[in-house]
Parts: C-alpha cells; sequence; structure tokens
C-alpha cells in the first residue's frame, strides 16, 4: 500500500485508522491525547505521535517527521483554522500527489481556509468529506464514530472530490 497520515485518529477516525492497518497500510496517527494513542499503536504498521495542531511549530515538526505520505485523512476542529491549510502545505509532493480527506463538521462551509485556498496546492488532491446527521424513525441524531468511518473509508475507496457522510438537508432538522 503506502504511507497515510491520520490527523484526529483516536476518536472517531480510530476506526479509520483499524481499516487502514488491516489493508496494509502504514500510518501515522498524530493527536492531542497520549492516553488514546497508546490504544492504537500496537496495530500492525501505526506508529503514534502526540501532537496539537494548535501549536503550529511543533506540529509542523511533527508532520514533517513522518514525510513523505501518500494519503491523508484529517479531522481538525476549528479551534484551529490555520492548521487544514499549514497541513496541506507541509504535505503536498508534486511527484507523489498526495491525496488529502479533510474531515468537516456539518457547519465546515464557514471553515477559513476557504476551500479555493487548499484545492489550488500543487501535489495535492483535495478532497472534502462533510459530516452530517441520521434521520431515523422521525428523530434525528448525530452520526456515531462507526458510521464516520464507515463513510471516510468509503470517500477514500471511491475518491469523490467532496462527500457527505449522513445527510445536511434539511438542515432544520438536524439534532
Amino acid at each position: 500500500m503506502g504511507h497515510a497520515l491520520v490527523v484526529g485518529g483516536t476518536g472517531m477516525l480510530a476506526g479509520v485508522v483499524k481499516v487502514l492497518s488491516a489493508r496494509g497500510w502504514r500510518i501515522s496517527v498524530l493527536a492531542r491525547g497520549r492516553s488514546r494513542l497508546d490504544a492504537l499503536a500496537p496495530l500492525p504498521g501505526v506508529t503514534a505521535y502526540q501532537a496539537d495542531y494548535r501549536d503550529p511549530p511543533a506540529f509542523g515538526a511533527v508532520v514533517r517527521g513522518v514525510l513523505p505520505v501518500n494519503l491523508v485523512v484529517a479531522w481538525i476542529h476549528s479551534t484551529a483554522p490555520e492548521a487544514p491549510l499549514q497541513l496541506a502545505q507541509l504535505v503536498a509532493d508534486a511527484e507523489r500527489s498526495v491525496a488529502y480527506f479533510h474531515i468537516l463538521g456539518s457547519s465546515g462551509g464557514f471553515l477559513v481556509p476557504k476551500v479555493e485556498d487548499l484545492t489550488a496546492i500543487q501535489g495535492l488532491r483535495y478532497h472534502q468529506i462533510t459530516l452530517g446527521f441520521m434521520r431515523e424513525s422521525g428523530a434525528s441524531r448525530w452520526l456515531t464514530d462507526a458510521e464516520i468511518s464507515v463513510g471516510v473509508i468509503r470517500a477514500i475507496d471511491t475518491g469523490t472530490p467532496r462527500s457527505i457522510v449522513g445527510q445536511l438537508e434539511p438542515w432544520s432538522q438536524r439534532p
């Protein structure tokens, strides 16, 4: 396979790390908390790194230390609006054309930087995954971690430039 970088891979993306590991990927997982990282470290091909994307210099140093990669899966909270662009600029590689799967919450359209800033980076194939909600039996609920992981893996497998996990409409029916 190749080398994947999963940012925020210890919570809702832990299932993604497990699937990629089972498929034979070498995976560098970055997360802020050490205890959850330690739970993933025994998986085949997984190396865990503690890194906080809210600290750009330290985050950049860790990312540079795991390069090169073929695949990036990134869930970055809105508390670090500059981090998705920083990550994209760091991993971009004209020789490899890195696939960058950027996961956004349901209100991700308000994210800074703009998608255009990310899609214009040479050596990067930008994919956007927006997380929505589920409607069941007349009620709404947020996605489970398992549903998110399945949706992210589906997006990786299909290579779709933009995908939605769950639904976003009607927005008035979100939980």
